[in-house]
């Protein structure tokens, strides 16, 4: 092992210590060299290919799942994921999956948000038919991991922070943890004449942290409760 003092000065000590086992950590990031050097859009913050829900990249002639367009995950949370998207790659080839040609994007406005997947949404117009599975059929799951410890509400709204937030959940979680948001996709609805009026151009993401005069209510709220009981 090197160390360095603080006369910038390298000494190499060497200490033995008896272990059962060593485990590395750090910051992993998905593989997506071909991803990089492509013309595939790029989404920096989760490392990986930028996609809609369907997993289908900025080419719509691609599609990428797994562990290449998110940071580290279990090796059954990809085999699901893969599964559901094997199901969309099908889908495609029989021509049964919803057009591309309405790509709104999902911006994060809180850098306690670290990445959100998927970051595009790909609008269903009326007449095209959607086919998923009849557990997901009318839920859209969102993906995301905070890079601190959060306790707070995050809300979807719709291109601007002062519209009314059509999607909300209350997350109490450590950083790096998996963070699903999953909604209705009768929240994300589009008429044919919203896109002309240039209307609904991006989806926003917000984080409301809560107070800590919040959390000391909820508190008293909670223990109230419990003496009632």
């Amino acid at each position: 092992m090197v160390i360095q003092n603080r006369n910038k000065q390298e000494k190499e000590i060497s200490k033995e210590i008896l272990c059962d086992g060593v485990i590395f950590t750090g910051k992993f990031t998905p593989e997506a060299s071909l991803i990089r050097s492509s013309h595939l859009e790029f989404d920096p913050k989760s490392g990986g290919p930028t996609v809609d829900q369907y997993g289908r990249c900025s080419d719509s002639d691609f599609f990428a799942t797994g562990n290449l367009t998110h940071p580290v995950e279990t090796s059954g949370w990809c085999w699901r994921e893969a599964k559901q998207v094997a199901k969309h790659i099908k889908h495609a080839l029989d021509g049964n999956l919803p057009g591309d040609t309405v790509r709104i994007p999902i911006q994060v406005r809180d850098n306690r948000i670290r990445y959100i997947t998927p970051q595009v949404f790909a609008g269903i117009m009326p007449g095209e038919s959607d086919r998923q599975s009849p557990k997901q059929e009318s839920l859209i799951s969102f993906q995301l991991r905070f890079s601190s410890t959060v306790k707070g509400t995050l809300s979807m709204h719709w291109d601007h922070d002062e519209s009314p937030p059509f999607a909300s959940k209350f997350f109490n979680t450590l950083p790096e943890r998996r963070a699903i948001l999953s909604i209705a996709k009768s929240c994300i609805s589009i008429s044919p004449d919203q896109p002309k009026k240039g209307r609904m151009n991006k989806i926003l993401i917000r984080f409301s942290p809560q107070s800590e005069d919040q959390t000391e209510n909820q508190t008293e709220a909670r223990a109230g409760n419990r003496a009632k009981t």
